[in-house]
């Protein structure tokens, strides 16, 4: 291989890797669609049976704020 050949491979292999990216990329996206409009999500969460609301927090956080 030639100098020559190996920059141009440095420079049209990235190209031609974004140039196939982006139609599956599309492809992707209008298969499963975007999220639809549903307004606002509100939590909702019960502590699991015998453990407070704090120890809850505790476990996740590993430690008290």
């Amino acid at each position: 291989m030639t100098r020559q050949n190996l920059d141009l491979r440095d420079s049209i292999i990235p190209v031609l890797a974004a140039l196939l990216a982006a139609p599956y990329n599309a492809l992707a996206w209008f298969r499963v669609g975007r999220d639809s409009e549903k307004g606002v999500i509100f939590p909702r969460f019960h502590a699991p049976e015998r453990f407070l609301l704090a120890l809850v927090h505790y476990i996740p956080k590993r430690g008290l704020q």
